[in-house]
């Protein structure tokens, strides 16, 4: 017998292995009522892929608000912290004229 018989022969009966191995796989999975869940399953994927990317686009979009409200929020602090410096200086050069032009509250 030749090399490329031998591989042959070889191919055939891993083919054959196969095969036998994927239907008693098939045969457990339907005497155990499994291959009905089985098929729902796969047929549930797209609409858990659907709720990923609800889930995927909702996030996003909190995460943008948040970013948004904070660069806000740092504007605001910024402009509070410049008015604190103002009216530490005002206080500590003449506290009395700052007081009494409403300067410092």
């Amino acid at each position: 017998m030749t090399q490329e018989n031998q591989n042959g022969d070889a191919d055939k009966e891993v083919f054959n292995s196969i095969g036998f191995i994927t239907r008693m796989l098939h045969d457990a999975l339907a005497e155990l009522g499994l291959d009905r869940k089985l098929e729902s399953a796969v047929h549930s994927i797209p609409d858990a892929r659907q709720r990923l990317e609800y889930i995927s686009r909702i996030s996003t979009e909190s995460a943008e608000k948040v970013i948004a409200r904070v660069e806000v929020g740092k504007a605001e602090q910024a402009s509070l912290a410049m008015r604190a410096a103002e009216a530490e200086v005002a206080l500590k050069t003449d506290p009395v004229a700052a007081v009494a032009t409403g300067g410092v509250l």
